[in-house]
């Protein structure tokens, strides 16, 4: 989905998607792949979540330990709302696991969304070691290079470049 529509994408000769890079009438938002990217988005949200508010339980007594599970989880709860900020713009925020079904969503504006990736991520960074065991771990390098990122997206030039060179 990230990818679709843009430059960095093209056709081959099969796949069902090739309307996002058409733009025709089929491109819409009931679409199969913009509907489980969204929920695939929120699934992930309330897994880290859910980590971040049972963890502390979960590991009592090894302090490192749990630093480090709740930096993977804010690591990735602010990816993936980095991304839904992207390609959606204000959405709906929560930081709170959903264990019941919930019927009312707020966009949150991006001026107020962005500075709690922003701080996932920087919690992420301080936290995370540079070199994880298990291949496709977060580490302070992906949430360094999402900060830069994100500060490229937000045309604050000075901060992404200064997190781009560090990489």
């Amino acid at each position: 989905l990230i990818a679709f529509g843009t430059d960095t994408y093209t056709n081959a000769s099969d796949g069902g998607f090739k309307y996002f890079n058409t733009y025709d009438s089929d491109l819409n938002a009931s679409s199969q792949i913009v509907s489980e990217s969204w929920n695939e988005f929120y699934k992930g949200i309330n897994a880290a979540n859910t980590v971040i508010s049972r963890a502390p339980e979960a590991i009592p007594n090894n302090q490192q330990k749990l630093t480090e599970v709740l930096a993977e989880a804010r690591f990735l709860r602010a990816y993936y709302y980095y991304w839904l900020a992207r390609i959606w713009g204000p959405v709906h925020y929560t930081d709170e696991e959903t264990t019941t079904a919930e019927t009312e969503a707020h966009r949150m504006a991006l001026d107020e969304l962005y500075p709690k990736i922003i701080e996932d991520l920087e919690y992420a960074e301080a936290n995370l070691p540079g070199v994880q065991d298990d291949f496709g771990r977060a580490t302070s390098w992906a949430a360094k290079a999402t900060l830069a990122d994100l500060y490229l997206t937000r045309k604050n030039y000075d901060l992404a470049a200064s997190y781009a060179e560090d990489i």
